[in-house]
């Protein structure tokens, strides 16, 4: 096992020592924010997703064009949408080209991480809606579209069927949700990612019911972990006003796309 591999298991049995490294991670976020050539606007130091420059600006633009292209195959282009609210937003890795398409008076950055909703909301111009407690108790407006990349995959079933039956009353009637989720190819890489998984394990758990949750062992939420599922498990977990228009293995990179779209009754 390589030195940083060990360093990461060590923090995934301490969930107090992995709080504190994390803080004193966090203490980047005193640093001035970081030019990417290619990206529109700046990078907040805490993104840490951006320590790969190369992978994050690949990964910002190639995830922006899928999700656009997946809303105008969906009956929603960007021309067609007056409010957009991007889910789980982080620092705006895809968020930041949302006003190229619209007006960012219509965006909104959503996201547990307040600091995270205050960046995008100076930094492009949007609007910020920071999740209270859970997504279930938060007060959303009503959207033509929803972006969730990365969210899905570390949401407890429970959570899950909050958000999936919470979408009806967030989307407009033929609004369009777009989500990520990770099944059985991207289970193949779980033990090389997070050292308290084992590929063969979440793989068993996908054949027999189509769902495999681990929660994270550094983590005091019970709900919050790694996620898989297959997209058989997940249309069965659909309200009647929801419709699975597409689900696209390893569209969003590792992490398969969904593409739901909020029936007009």
């Amino acid at each position: 096992m390589s030195l940083s591999r060990k360093a990461a298991s060590f923090l995934h049995r301490h969930p107090q020592v992995y709080g504190l490294a994390k803080r004193v991670v966090e203490l980047r976020g005193l640093l001035p924010p970081a030019q990417v050539e290619g990206l529109p606007g700046r990078v907040h130091r805490n993104d840490l997703m951006a320590l790969d420059r190369e992978g994050y600006r690949q990964s910002s633009k190639s995830h922006f064009e899928a999700l656009s292209e997946d809303l105008a195959e969906a009956g929603r282009p960007w021309d067609k949408i007056s409010d957009f609210i991007d889910f789980g937003c982080g620092y705006g890795r895809v968020t930041r080209w949302m006003p190229s398409v619209m007006p960012a008076s219509g965006i909104t950055a959503c996201d547990v991480n307040r600091e995270a909703v205050r960046w995008c909301e100076k930094e492009f111009g949007v609007k910020g809606l920071a999740v209270k407690g859970s997504f279930v108790d938060t007060e959303f407006d009503r959207y033509d579209g929803l972006f969730a990349c990365s969210v899905l995959t570390h949401l407890s079933n429970l959570r899950i069927s909050g958000f999936l039956h919470r979408l009806p009353q967030i989307l407009n009637p033929g609004g369009v949700a777009v989500f990520t989720g990770k099944s059985k190819q991207s289970a193949q890489n779980a033990s090389d990612i997070n050292t308290h998984l084992q590929a063969d394990a979440v793989s068993r758990a996908l054949d027999a019911d189509g769902f495999f949750f681990e929660a994270y062992p550094h983590y005091r939420d019970p709900d919050l972990g790694d996620t898989y599922f297959t997209s058989e498990w997940l249309a069965a977990q659909l309200p009647e006003t929801l419709e699975l228009f597409r689900c696209k293995p390893g569209r969003f990179w590792s992490h398969d796309g969904y593409v739901l779209i909020r029936k007009n009754n």
